[in-house]
């Protein structure tokens, strides 16, 4: 192809064109700004265009208009438009050059060049046309000088505004500025001349007088400069270099220096070239740079690193704060430098992405693990020691070489991410952003923080330079407040510096070894002798401090915005602020208003910071200062975000809240009672710094384990006021938790109830300074919902903070003292453990919180309804009786701290406890209740007007008078609930209940004893300190015992005066009324009451209406019915009345104080109280039983008081043993009965001994004793004939056996040899495998465990074992030679499907099945019932309590769907009560129809001292008593065993009983006992066959046919009673399951009725 020409080419393109433009000419827009109007009106057309032009705001929005303007302009001029008019161009050049020196303001850019520039680029871009247009451009284009030089720079124009001599002459001065050399840029091209002027700068800063002679420098520098050729830029980074090195000292002379000199800007615009130098050193002398290099060696990488190190501190850092004072001072552009330096931005970003992401991940650590607190209680380093010795062993021994390469690897990437961490540290960028932050340039700052927030995070200095600046500015508002001080400490040091001194007569300073060095760290430490001081002090000349609240707070709200949580990097800044609220609170007087402003303050700018707190618990204090003047709810909604919203969403807050939550987790595993002393503060800070952190999991922990709450309430001695705040919330929130409070049985509470009860009220007691009023408040309001959380809260307050133990429990000496003088009463709080005297400081406090909320009253009137709605509910009433014993200890437990408290305080008690006629006539309160609020206080105010010593004249006495007389006025007036004071002297009344057993009885001896005790103290003791204490408690002793016989003679001589009123005489109604009303509601009130009531009859009365009221009370038969409805408590006090009336009689009547009338009177109450007893001993229901016990437990040491009586109510507890199964009451019975026999061997009362009998008496008695003596002898005869029977077929059995098993062995023929060879080894059948054979042997192991031997036997294969395993269930033998049989068989069994050689665990199976055997219960198969059901089967108790009278019979007959028995009395048992007379016991009557040893027959009317009528016809209150139950013959006392048996003896944990005395034996000792004993011989004591022979399926016939027997022995003796161990309900009844047992259990084995009392 032959070459084109180029100009030809070209030709061919522009024809083209214009062929082109001639084809769409049509087409082209109709131009706008050169329209003919415009072009013939130009002057107003140029006016216009020059005004929107310099309207334009931005230079994109100038740039646009003027291409759109030249496009006009240049498609008229070059493409010969066929409209085209005539232009001015003259006049548009014009247009073009005024357009050139537009200015906007704040606007640095040259129009010029713009203007010129799209001028070029518009032309060139449309294509010329016509040679005209080129003309007529060219004449434009010289009338336009302003951008002329764009067009010479760029434009191919510029060849046609100039000749060829002046493109000759041009090109020379572009070779000669371009392209050659005119001045030295390096260093090494011009040595000498750069060391001169390095020498120079040297000199200039060596010079003292530098800043005089900055122009001599200056000249001196341009003079080296010109003279050597050197280039400026060059020289200027030279002295930007070797200012480097002076600028601590010298950084006024460089600023001076460079402002004289020509490097200066001249405009205000910075200087941006020196921007360059300084970035381009900064990057060359920055390790950063290298950080996407790859290194090839590990060493390489380590030079790198060490290289940096020391370049960082050797250059870098000086050379930045020279930067930053230059941009400071306006020499260096700003942005150029930091958009110039490295890293890159994108670097930037990415490092920011992967620190979050890493952030992210290390806020999860730990909490994904909910085994976090699994671990136990142990020291970290010793669990990691053990674990990396365990690896490293395993390792060692698999020789796992891939897991320590991986490792390896993982440790060099970890180590690489380090190295690139500490490189963007190092880096040019965040050195310059921490140096301006330093000097001070927040405006810089706030752009770089405002773009990249995320910066502050990798670096703690910079948060910390930013609350420097914070400071600084508040600085003002700070110096306000009164935490202020007014002494300088630069000023201070400066002054103790120098040392004022006359020397020579002259005065003179001498300096201090004292030196002050310039760094360039503003936070550098101080250290001896020596001041650091930040070099350039002026870094604060550009911030503006304020003055006033407006703009702090505005100023708050800025700079927080670049801070965040990392205000908290600034503890003293946090301090300060919190010092300024608080004083702002101060002085607008505590309004609302400037409250609710801080609130939202300190919610906004300082809450946030405590999660990010380092170990710093004097800043949460100073934070809590202020928080503790707001509203607890506005505090607790800032603890609810922090720990449901800001922890999650704030990803700074969340790390170091997740890490503090996990740092008191390991803590809490290390805290054990012997690193305490060492870890509890460390604890305690980690707590007190973040307390919404760690509390949360410690609450839970001590919600799980019982023993964290000791330690931690230990390390609260040390918290703060805001850790105590916040735990209050915590506990708060934790109570308030939905959340079951009580266990799945639905009666007892769940565990984590009590724990936290007992962490609150430890915490009250051992940490005096938590405010627990929210607590208080919680309780109070929870209360009147009956809340059992609330309830437990309560009462573990009381009895841990205030010490008061009730009064159950307590010996009557004890108790008597407790009612004595102050110092008799410390002596028993001490011996029962009562420290209510030391804890009294603490007590006053509690009392003090519900004192502050009004809340004492309100807690009383709440306790006594809750204790009145616990009877109504619908449980067993064991649980009903456990929690009325509970709430009312409760309530009197709180009712005696409120008294003690304030004893000495009685105005604040009328204050705050309801009035008496308040609590009787409106709340209807008990009369015991309301007195025993009240009657200290009467007492009280009585004492005092008695002990006045001054003149009835004084307005004291008359005080004193007139509130006495007052509370006579209030108790006549109160309206006593129950009895009828018409008929009842009310005067009377009230003095009963208004007395206590501190009037009525006085025992001297106490007060000796006690006096002996200090005196011998005070002989012994060898302080004089402790000798005047003892002696001052001898001296107050003998003041308390003469105050006391003076109150006791004053109380007996008053009545002596009711009996010469004729009180003494009470009728029958009136004795009633006395004691239903009076004496027993007092006496089953409390033990101390229980005393005085018993007291006050021995006292009042004389001997003929004490034996009326005797009378009355013994022969009512209401003892049953009452103890019955009695809870324990209430049993035990009746118990204590009991025990002190029947001591006094007992104790008269051996002083031969009454007649033989009286005595035999007295002997007819012992027997009816006999009969009480045994009659409700021999109740079926559990609460007859328990309280009976209960009340035989106090009432046992005088009560029974005869022999037989004692011999007869153990019989009936003998015979409750053999069936009873409840533990709770076994263990007491056995306890009652060891101590009853202990009083039969050592006391012996015969009935003779009460008093003396007629010849009649004797007769019977004698007559009486024959009897009994022969039917031991029957019984025992009996005994042996069944013995024998049982042996006789033991060994036929065992013999039938023997057969059966050698007639197997010689059908199977197994060698002997092969039998031995493993223990168990025998015959064979079809072997299983063995892991069957051991899961049929748990089976039947847990089968036979559970008495189901019935099921064991069936999961036999059918075979002669199956059935020899059925007849021995149907045959009658021991049970020891039951349980071995039947373990034979079960061997048997297993022998013949195991192979010979069948292991070693098939033998230890078959060790533990013969221990199972060994333990197979009496009653196989037996239905197992509810053992704290009242009735079995369909049976249901008629018992009513005395705490739900109303509509009783309604109730309980419509509950049975059976009518109420009219006399609940009869039934079979009752011909067994002692009689009242011994005629009626030894009469020959009472033989008839009976063959037994104990039973006592009923009276015959003819009989002497009997009279029907003399026997209440009802009880005293008028009850029914409990109705009639059906008669078992398992408790029909002639066939009593002589030791209780048991039917598993190893149901029953091996305790040591506590026991009146003496130490009874454990109950399975006793039956392994008896079993041997009967085993070996026969003995003529022994009783009937135990029940522990009986099966279901015994055969009851008797062992010989005594029908045709007519002897005395067998006169008259009732079929049943042969066969007394059977069950008289039918078969179906009996295996049929009960009804009535559904509701759920309380615990067993209590020996009372609550836990407060144990």
């Amino acid at each position: 192809m032959a070459s084109t020409d180029p100009v030809s080419f070209i030709t061919r393109l522009n024809t083209l064109a214009k062929d082109h433009f001639n084809s769409s000419n049509s087409l082209l827009p109709v131009t706008e700004t050169f329209a003919t109007n415009n072009i013939q009106n130009w002057e107003t057309t140029h006016a216009d265009l020059c005004s929107k032009f310099s309207n334009l705001q931005t230079d994109d929005e100038k740039e646009d208009w003027l291409k759109k303007f030249f496009q006009e302009l240049f498609e008229i001029i070059l493409q010969n438009i066929t409209n085209k008019v005539t232009l001015p161009l003259q006049k548009i050049a014009k247009t073009i050059n005024e357009l050139c020196l537009t200015k906007s303001p704040g606007s640095r850019t040259n129009y010029s060049s713009m203007v010129g520039k799209l001028f070029i680029a518009v032309s060139s871009s449309i294509p010329t046309i016509s040679n005209t247009g080129t003309t007529d451009l060219l004449i434009l284009l010289k009338s336009i000088p302003m951008i002329q030089d764009e067009i010479f720079k760029f434009s191919w124009l510029s060849s046609k505004l100039i000749s060829k001599n002046q493109t000759a002459l041009l090109r020379h001065l572009l070779k000669k500025s371009k392209y050659e050399l005119k001045k030295f840029n390096l260093f090494f091209e011009n040595s000498v001349g750069y060391s001169e002027l390095a020498v120079l700068f040297f000199m200039a800063y060596s010079d003292s007088d530098n800043f005089i002679k900055i122009d001599y420098y200056l000249d001196q520098m341009y003079m080296i400069i010109g003279k050597f050729s050197l280039d400026s830029l060059r020289s200027l980074d030279l002295f930007l270099i070797v200012s480097n090195e002076y600028l601590t000292n010298h950084y006024r002379f460089i600023i001076e220096f460079l402002k004289r000199s020509d490097f200066w800007p001249k405009s205000d615009v910075e200087n941006i070239v020196a921007a360059n130098i300084v970035a381009f050193y900064l990057n060359k002398n920055n390790s950063v740079t290298n950080s996407n290099e790859e290194f090839t060696n590990q060493e390489e990488e380590e030079e790198d690193i060490q290289r940096s190190n020391n370049h960082q501190t050797e250059f870098v850092d000086n050379y930045i704060d020279l930067c930053c004072l230059l941009i400071k001072n306006g020499f260096i552009e700003f942005l150029t430098l930091w958009h110039n330096l490295v890293p890159e931005i994108e670097d930037l970003e990415s490092f920011l992405d992967d620190f979050e992401n890493n952030l992210e991940l290390a806020s999860m650590k730990g909490i994904e693990n909910p085994l976090a607190m699994a671990a136990a209680l142990t020291m970290d380093d010793d669990d990691n020691y053990s674990s990396d010795k365990r690896s490293r062993n395993v390792q060692k021994e698999e020789g796992i070489e891939v897991a320590v390469e991986e490792t390896d690897k993982e440790e060099k990437l970890e180590k690489e991410k380090e190295n690139i961490r500490l490189r963007m540290l190092n880096s040019g960028k965040i050195k310059l952003l921490k140096r301006l932050l330093t000097h001070g340039c927040l405006e810089e700052s706030i752009f770089i923080l405002q773009k990249y927030p995320r910066v502050k995070l990798i670096d703690d200095e910079i948060p910390k330079l930013l609350v420097r600046i914070f400071e600084y500015i508040i600085e003002p508002m700070y110096e306000k407040t009164q935490f202020s001080r007014s002494i300088n400490r630069d000023n201070a040091l400066s002054t103790a510096s120098s040392l004022i001194a006359v020397e020579n007569e002259i005065l003179s300073v001498k300096p201090k070894l004292y030196t002050e060095l310039k760094v360039h760290d503003p936070f550098c430490p101080f250290e001896l002798n020596t001041s650091f001081q930040f070099y350039y002090p002026e870094w604060s000349q550009n911030l503006k401090q304020v003055n006033s609240m407006e703009e702090f707070f505005k100023i708050s709200h800025e700079l927080y915005s670049l801070l965040g949580p990392s205000l908290a990097k600034g503890p003293t800044l946090i301090t300060k602020l919190c010092r300024i609220g608080i004083f702002d609170i101060y002085e607008n007087k505590e309004s609302t208003e400037t409250i609710e402003k801080w609130v939202d303050y300190v919610r906004t700018f300082i809450f946030p910071t405590i999660p990010v707190l380092e170990s710093n618990p004097m800043v949460t204090t100073e934070i809590y200062s202020i928080m503790k003047f707001f509203p607890f709810e506005r505090r607790y909604f800032m603890y609810n975000e922090m720990m449901t919203k800001l922890s999650q969403d704030s990803l700074i807050i969340k790390v170091n809240f997740n890490k503090a939550e996990r740092e008191a987790k390991v803590k809490l595993k290390i805290l054990s009672t012997d690193t305490i002393d060492q870890e509890a503060r460390e604890f305690s800070k980690l707590i007190s710094t973040n307390p919404l952190a760690t509390l949360v999991p410690i609450v839970k922990q001590i919600e799980n384990y019982d023993k964290v709450a000791e330690l931690i309430i230990i390390t609260t001695k040390l918290f703060n006021d805001f850790a105590y705040d916040v735990l209050q919330y915590v506990i708060l929130s934790r109570l308030t938790l939905t959340r079951p409070a009580v266990q799945f049985d639905g009666v007892n509470q769940a565990t984590w109830v009590s724990r936290l009860a007992t962490f609150i009220a430890g915490l009250a007691k051992n940490s005096p300074n938590m405010d627990i009023t929210n607590i208080i408040t919680y309780i109070t309001k929870t209360l009147h919902n009956g809340n059992i959380i609330a309830v437990t809260a309560l009462k573990e307050l009381i009895i841990t903070v205030s010490g008061i133990r009730d009064q159950n429990n307590i010996n009557s000496k004890c108790l008597i003292m407790l009612n004595s003088g102050s110092q008799l009463k410390r002596a028993a709080r001490k011996i029962i453990f009562d420290f209510r005297d030391d804890n009294f400081p603490l007590a006053s406090n509690l009392v003090s919180y519900f004192a502050r909320q009004n809340a004492i009253s309100e807690i009383i009137l709440l306790l006594f309804k809750l204790n009145l709605a616990a009877n109504t509910q619908d449980f067993h009433y064991k649980i009903l009786s456990s929690r009325c014993d509970e709430m009312n200890t409760l309530l009197w437990s709180f009712i005696e701290l409120v008294k003690f408290c304030y004893k000495n305080n009685e105005a604040a008690f009328e204050e705050n406890v309801i009035g008496f006629n308040t609590l009787i006539n409106e709340y209807h309160f008990p009369t015991s209740w309301a007195f025993h609020i009240w009657r200290d206080y009467f007492e009280n105010q009585s004492r005092k007007l008695e002990e006045f010593k001054g003149t009835e004249d004084e307005p004291q006495f008359t005080e004193l008078k007139e509130k006495t007389d007052h509370n006579d006025k209030v108790l006549m007036d109160a309206q006593y609930v129950g009895p009828n004071l018409l008929e009842f002297p009310k005067d009377f009344f009230i003095t009963f209940w208004k007395l206590s057993l501190y009037d009525i009885r006085f025992d001297k001896t106490l007060y000796d004893e006690l006096k002996e005790d200090l005196e011998t103290e005070k002989l012994k003791c060898t302080f004089a300190r402790r000798k005047h204490i003892l002696s001052n408690h001898i001296k107050e002793l003998l003041i308390n015992c003469i105050s006391h016989q003076r109150t006791f003679n004053k109380t007996k001589q008053m009545f002596e005066g009711t009996k010469t009123a004729g009180y003494e005489r009470f009728s029958e109604g009136e004795i009633r009324t006395f004691l239903q009303f009076c004496i027993i509601p007092r006496a089953i009130f409390s033990p101390s009451d229980a005393l005085y009531s018993s007291y006050f009859i021995l006292q009042v009365f004389d001997t003929q209406n004490m034996f009326e009221i005797y009378g009355i009370l013994f022969n009512s038969k209401i003892l049953p019915t009452l103890l019955f409805s009695c809870t324990t408590s209430e049993a035990s006090n009746l118990g204590i009345f009991f025990m002190n009336l029947l001591e006094s009689l007992e104790s008269n009547r051996k002083q031969s104080q009454y007649t033989n009338e009286e005595c035999q009177q007295i002997f007819t109450w012992y027997c009816s109280l006999t009969d009480q007893i045994v009659q409700l001993l021999m109740e079926k229901n559990y609460m007859s039983i328990r309280n009976g016990i209960e009340f035989m437990r106090l009432a046992s040491n005088v009560f029974p008081v005869i022999d037989s009586h004692i011999g007869l109510v153990s019989k009936i507890l003998e015979a409750n043993l053999v069936s009873e199964e409840r533990e709770d009451i076994i263990l007491p019975t056995n306890a009652l009965l060891g101590h009853l026999k202990a009083r039969l061997r050592k006391h012996l009362v015969k009935e003779e001994d009460v008093y003396k009998f007629d010849e009649l008496e004797r007769k019977a008695k004698e007559l009486h004793d024959a009897e009994i003596e022969e039917i031991k002898a029957y019984h025992t005869l009996l005994q042996n004939e069944k013995k024998e029977t049982e042996l006789r077929k033991k060994l036929e059995f065992n013999k039938k056996r023997r057969e059966e098993s050698q007639k197997r062995v010689a059908e199977n023929s197994v060698p002997a040899d092969e039998e031995s060879k493993n223990k168990y080894s025998t015959m064979k059948r079809s072997e299983l495998p063995n892991g069957k054979v051991l899961t049929l042997i748990d089976r039947i192991a847990r089968s036979l465990v559970k008495g189901e031997v019935v099921n064991a036997i069936d999961m036999l294969e059918d075979g002669h074992e199956k059935d020899d395993a059925k007849k021995l269930l149907r045959m009658t033998i021991p049970i020891r030679e039951f349980r071995h049989a039947m373990f034979e068989i079960f061997l048997d069994y297993f022998k013949s499907v195991l192979p010979t050689n069948h292991g070693r665990d098939v033998d230890d199976k078959f060790d533990y099945l013969s221990k199972v055997c060994q333990h197979i219960p009496e009653q196989r198969n037996a239905t197992v019932s509810d053992i704290y059901a009242e009735t079995t089967g369909d049976e249901k108790s008629n018992r009513v309590s005395r705490y739900n009278l109303d509509n009783r019979y309604e109730n309980r007959a419509s509950a049975t769907g059976r009518e109420q028995p009219k006399s609940s009395h009869k039934n079979n048992f009752s011909d067994i009560r002692p009689s009242r007379s011994p005629t009626r016991v030894f009469s020959r009557t009472a033989r008839q129809g009976i063959n037994e040893q104990t039973k006592l027959t009923k009276p015959s009317s003819d009989v002497k001292g009997f009279d029907k009528s003399k026997i209440p016809a009802a009880p005293v209150f008028g009850s029914t008593p409990s109705g009639p139950s059906k008669p078992t013959a398992a408790v029909q006392p002639q066939h009593l065993p002589t030791k209780p048996s048991t039917k598993n003896p190893n149901s029953i944990a091996p305790r040591q009983m506590r026991t009146f005395g003496k130490e009874v034996p454990r109950k399975h000792e006793l039956s392994s006992t008896m079993e041997e004993r009967n085993m070996k011989r026969f003995k003529k004591e022994v009783p009937r066959d135990s029940s522990q022979y009986r099966r279901p399926q015994q055969d009851y016939r008797p062992p010989r046919d005594n029908s045709g027997d007519r002897s005395r022995f067998n006169r008259n003796v009732p079929s049943s009673n042969i066969s007394h161990n059977r069950d008289p309900r039918p078969t179906a009844d009996r295996n049929r399951p009960t009804k009535g047992n559904g509701l759920p259990q309380g615990p067993k084995g209590s020996s009372s009725g609550s836990r407060y009392q144990k």
